[in-house]
């Protein structure tokens, strides 16, 4: 029996290739077992299905005769099962097998079902139209920014600063029916957005309703202490209800955040009723030097100055409020006025 070739059957990685009926490297698998034939079964020439496959799991799925699946070569008593602790291995070896096959198919699933990176397209697009309508609204094309910010809001209607924007323009042109619900929609979409509550604030104070403007305008500087609007229209609220002294403090905050010609023109509308003229002209210059194009700073420093008799220099003042806005009616008023009131003098 010398020389022999003797088969083994491997329970690990099964890969190991035959050469001259034997397996080559037989059993150097980590967790590998040989499971070596009694002798009496050993024959010299190893069935041809043996050679193709020792994988355990061929050899343990046939159902046929001998260990080879039908060998001739083969007796026909059936070998004894292999033992425990090589079963344990095929098994296993099977599952890896089966993990590893499947792993890819769940990474493909996952990869497949991801969303799409980055913000969705209406987004992008509606961002695109505020940033070309704003710097039309610089360049005072306020009805062409308009425009943009209307298609804005319907490439992306849930976008609170589209809505927002689309107000501020309403209530620039006098509009403020619909710049309040514009701002309402801005506050629906976003509770935080205090410039949303002062552009509803804001608009309320043009229509008449100072009272209810206070309200929204309390809730905007709240939520924003730093915005020097909110001070500012909340301060208008307050002078238009009389009370002036706490109109000058709410200037006075918004001037800390940011210095506005908004704010000192409010604060110098708050001193000219108070009957402080000379620091309400100061207040009016200092509105013109941050804004040279604010008509109401400049009808409002020739109020002061009709009131403390220069007629002239208030005249003056009025025909610059009306270059700048030929629609200012209360400039136009005062600056009849007082030329009647010369040429009654000088009658």
């Amino acid at each position: 029996m010398a020389g022999m070739p003797v088969w083994l059957v491997v329970f690990g990685d099964g890969d190991a290739p035959v050469v001259d009926g034997t397996l080559a490297a037989a059993g150097s698998g980590k967790g590998s077992s040989v499971y070596r034939r009694p002798a009496r079964w050993r024959s010299r020439t190893p069935p041809r299905a043996e050679r193709r496959s020792t994988n355990l799991l061929n050899l343990a799925g046939s159902r046929r005769g001998g260990v080879g699946g039908g060998c001739s070569h083969a007796p026909s008593r059936r070998p004894p099962p292999p033992p425990a602790r090589a079963q344990a291995a095929g098994a296993r070896i099977a599952t890896e097998a089966r993990m590893r096959t499947a792993a890819p198919r769940r990474r493909l699933q996952t990869v497949i079902r991801a969303p799409p990176a980055g913000p969705p397209l209406g987004y992008v697009e509606a961002d695109t139209l505020c940033r070309q309508g704003n710097a039309l609204a610089a360049e005072g094309e306020i009805e062409e920014a308009l425009a943009y910010f209307e298609e804005a809001v319907r490439a992306d209607p849930d976008l609170p600063d589209a809505h927002c924007l689309r107000g501020r323009v309403l209530s620039v042109l006098g509009r403020h029916k619909e710049a309040i619900a514009s701002f309402k929609r801005t506050v629906r979409l976003d509770p935080g957005y205090a410039f949303g509550y002062a552009g509803i604030g804001n608009s309320l104070l043009h229509t008449g309703r100072a009272q209810k403007a206070l309200k929204y305008l309390d809730k905007a500087s709240r939520l924003d202490p730093e915005d020097p609007l909110a001070y500012s229209s909340k301060g208008d609220a307050l002078c238009k209800l009389g009370r002036q002294a706490d109109a000058i403090r709410c200037y006075d905050e918004s001037i800390s955040a940011e210095p506005t010609a908004a704010a000192y023109g409010g604060k110098g509308e708050a001193l000219r009723s108070m009957g402080d003229h000379a620091k309400a002209i100061k207040m009016y210059n200092r509105a013109i030097s941050l804004d040279p194009g604010s008509a109401d700073a400049y009808h409002g420093r020739a109020l002061c100055l009709e009131a403390a008799g220069r007629r002239a220099e208030a005249i003056a003042a009025c025909n610059r409020a009306l270059k700048i806005d030929r629609r200012h009616e209360a400039a136009r008023s005062t600056r009849d006025k007082l030329r009647a009131a010369v040429r009654g003098r000088k009658s």
